[in-house]
């Protein structure tokens, strides 16, 4: 009803008459709510079930259901990788070297994207949004140079 009292005001005698208007305004917009309701992953035939459903291990102990999935099926049905401990073992000696390497401010920067985003980060720095955007640049240069691209 709202979505047709918006475009009433839309509405042209010498295209249509009313009742054509009203009827056209219906039904792209029930259309559209079925398209919504029935889109592959809003699809509520695909659930069998919630991850979060517990359940009981051999043990006696409840687990979620998403505890009992092996991280490379996780890894294929969301189409990333994980790495090993290993890597992440290099990983965090690659950037603990490439962090020490950098500027104070460009490293506090860092910190704080760690745990906030770039506005965040401005308003603790007391400078313009704009000119870490610069810096990230900055900072995304020093990464891929240091062969850190993919955790960007």
């Amino acid at each position: 009803m709202l979505d047709l009292l918006m475009r009433l005001p839309k509405f042209d005698p010498n295209k249509a008459t009313q009742k054509t208007f009203v009827a056209r305004i219906i039904e792209r917009k029930v259309s559209k709510l079925i398209r919504h309701r029935t889109c592959e992953m809003r699809d509520h035939r695909r659930e069998v079930c919630s991850l979060n459903e517990r359940l009981e291990a051999e043990n006696g102990a409840t687990v979620e259901l998403s505890e009992t999935i092996a991280l490379e099926e996780r890894d294929r049905m969301t189409g990333r990788r994980s790495r090993s401990a290993q890597e992440d073992w290099e990983f965090a000696q690659d950037m603990a070297a490439t962090l020490a390497r950098l500027p104070e401010n460009l490293r506090r920067l860092c910190e704080l994207l760690q745990r906030g985003t770039i506005s965040d980060a401005a308003c603790e720095m007391g400078v313009p949004r704009t000119t870490l955007n610069d810096h990230v640049k900055k900072l995304r240069v020093i990464f891929e140079n240091a062969d850190l691209r993919d955790y960007l």
